[in-house]
């Protein structure tokens, strides 16, 4: 057997593995492509006022007691959990958003719960809603700021690979 030489321009000299490595690739972006799929298409579902019942930092995920995140890439999953009612039915809902901290994520929820909230829903199945990113984004701009929010809060929030930069405003 003869090895025919490798050319990018054509796909059947390719190695093996490079076929492998693609289809990786490939099933990686499948659920985030799905995601926004399904975001894209839930914003021309009709809407109606839906509340915010409550607002947690979600437990790590486990399997077989052990958590699947290391401490140092850990991520923490702020949830709001929300309700609406359609023809006298009450339906509920998650919206979940991924933060690099835990004061990131508590910040995120602050003084959401209770707060009424345009919801998109599907027609064909009530109890499937979202919140759409927009709408969580002016609820966000909206909110009161924080009340332990000092002149001098705003360094705490700066990495410090970033303070020699900023250093007479740090």
């Amino acid at each position: 057997m003869v090895d025919q030489p490798f050319r990018w321009s054509d796909p059947h000299t390719w190695p093996w593995i490079l076929y492998v490595w693609m289809s990786f690739l490939f099933v990686g972006w499948l659920k985030p492509l799905w995601k926004w799929l399904q975001r894209e298409q839930a914003k021309s579902w009709p809407t109606t006022t839906g509340q915010i019942d409550s607002a947690y930092i979600a437990e790590p995920k486990r399997f077989l007691g052990l958590t699947l995140q290391s401490s140092r890439s850990r991520t923490y999953d702020a949830v709001r959990a929300y309700s609406y009612t359609l023809s006298g039915d009450t339906f509920g809902g998650k919206y979940k958003r991924s933060c690099g901290s835990e004061e990131e994520a508590q910040e995120f929820l602050r003084g959401l719960e209770g707060q009424t909230v345009p919801v998109q829903y599907n027609s064909n199945r009530p109890a499937r809603s979202v919140l759409l990113e927009a709408t969580v984004e002016i609820l966000l701009r909206n909110r009161p700021p924080s009340p332990n929010f000092s002149d001098g809060a705003w360094v705490e929030s700066v990495p410090k690979w970033l303070k020699p930069f900023i250093g007479v405003f740090a």
